[in-house]
């Protein structure tokens, strides 16, 4: 798939970070599904569902969760106890 992952806004309050991919389309899940299997490529963690459209990585350094839906597009929540630039750091390994 041709794109390029990038950060289209952050959600301070709610601690949300959304990534969009240039040229994808926010009503299927193609890119979302590419996107957790680039992270699971360099981190083979097992990938856990914690809620409809809603995943994390087992044992992961950072605890986010990875969610997708048709409105917000891939959203990445982080923890209150994770400093956001440390989140924004791992996720720029993946926005390529």
């Amino acid at each position: 798939m041709d794109g390029r992952y990038y950060i289209n806004g952050i959600n301070e309050k709610e601690r949300w970070i959304y990534i969009e991919k240039e040229n994808s389309d926010f009503e299927e899940a193609d890119s979302f599904v590419e996107f957790l299997t680039k992270i699971k490529d360099k981190y083979p963690e097992k990938i856990i569902c914690v809620g409809e459209g809603r995943y994390k990585f087992e044992k992961a350094k950072i605890d986010l969760i990875y969610q997708w839906d048709n409105l917000f597009g891939i959203v990445v929540e982080y923890p209150k106890n994770c400093n956001e630039k440390d989140v924004i750091d791992f996720l720029s390994e993946f926005l390529k």
